[in-house]
């Protein structure tokens, strides 16, 4: 009997740490939202850990704030994914870290 096996990678997020710098506006390899495209694949991190992983499935009884969202259909999200929407998220992003308020330099004079 024969087993033959054609491996594919069907999610590839591991890029160097440096591959951040090149894309305005994104977070290096440790960073909550993997994808420097601003897909929605969000990361999940360990309790206490502040390193996230690309981890689509859910652990059974994982309630970390903020990253128990629903397991994730990578075949929805491939399907759905399209530039036109990168792009909205990146501006809405913009447009909301826009809106805040420098820090005042007295806080730090004082």
């Amino acid at each position: 009997e024969t087993f033959v096996c054609y491996p594919y990678l069907a999610l590839v997020t591991a890029d160097g740490p440096a591959m951040a710098m090149l894309l305005a506006g994104t977070v290096g390899h440790q960073g909550r939202i993997h994808c420097r495209f601003y897909c929605r694949l969000i990361g999940r991190h360990k309790p206490g850990a502040p390193q996230y992983y690309p981890a689509r499935l859910k652990p059974t009884g994982y309630t970390e704030t903020g990253c128990d969202h629903d397991d994730v259909d990578l075949n929805d999200l491939l399907n759905t994914f399209n530039s036109h929407e990168s792009h909205s998220r990146y501006m809405a992003n913009v447009e909301h870290i826009s809106k805040i308020e420098p820090i005042s330099m007295q806080l730090y004079m004082t």
